[in-house]
């Protein structure tokens, strides 16, 4: 279901985990909506809901997506500009998390009927200290409970961000090593349902589907909230 036919209303207002909300983050939120009634808009600040009406019309579909290898299928829901974009920084680096819900309802509707576990593509230690979460993991652990299957292994990323790089940037870069966590337990295999918030080339998702088939996962499908387009670098000096 297209994410502008959600209804925001039929959301239990409860609905958050407690493991995924700190205390004083959900006391915060529920004096606000009882201070202000429904949020603001994360894209135009009007008081109609985390998403109005409004700016849900000028989400965008995804630009096609390359195959990515190792992963057997790959979608995102929406194009990473606009109302999309907005809703995305709202909470990767603002910890504003009232579409949390909703965007994992729509992936889990993506989800293959044929899943074992679900994972995310993990973002850098240094920035999951800075912002005190991963904000993948927070939809990847509402997707699995909404499609009732457990989480998968534990997937853990060395070095910094990929924001900024461009594809082969991304793929030659030995700071994005993607690994699993523990190695030492017997996998039980199976397929696996790979949740990441933004793709661009496809190389993190396609070191964490190599990393997961080393330790006898698979198939693994990908789900992402956004794609936007590679950056391109020139290949040769600027024509004067």
């Amino acid at each position: 279901m297209p994410i502008d036919e959600l209804p925001i209303d039929e959301l239990p207002s409860n609905e958050l985990p407690r493991d995924d909300l700190p205390a004083n983050e959900l006391s915060a939120e529920r004096l606000t909506s009882a201070l202000f009634g429904r949020p603001a808009c994360v894209a135009c600040d009007s008081r109609a809901g985390p998403l109005c009406g409004s700016c849900r019309t000028l989400l965008r579909p995804p630009p096609s997506l390359p195959p990515v290898a190792g992963l057997a299928t790959c979608h995102a829901l929406f194009d990473y500009a606009g109302p999309g974009r907005a809703a995305i920084t709202a909470l990767k680096y603002r910890n504003q998390r009232a579409l949390l819900g909703e965007l994992a309802a729509v992936l889990a509707r993506l989800a293959p009927p044929a899943v074992d576990h679900v994972v995310w593509a993990p973002t850098s230690a240094r920035r999951r200290r800075q912002r005190g979460f991963d904000q993948a993991e927070l939809l990847a652990r509402r997707v699995a409970r909404l499609i009732d299957r457990p989480i998968g292994p534990r997937l853990t990323r060395r070095g910094g961000p990929q924001t900024g790089r461009s594809r082969s940037e991304r793929l030659t870069a030995g700071d994005g090593n993607v690994g699993v966590g523990n190695r030492r337990r017997r996998s039980p295999g199976g397929a696996v349902l790979l949740i990441d918030d933004v793709v661009t080339t496809g190389a993190t998702l396609q070191r964490c589907a190599t990393a997961l088939a080393e330790v006898g996962f698979g198939p693994v499908h990908g789900r992402v909230l956004a794609a936007t387009a590679p950056i391109r670098r020139p290949s040769g000096p600027a024509r004067r």
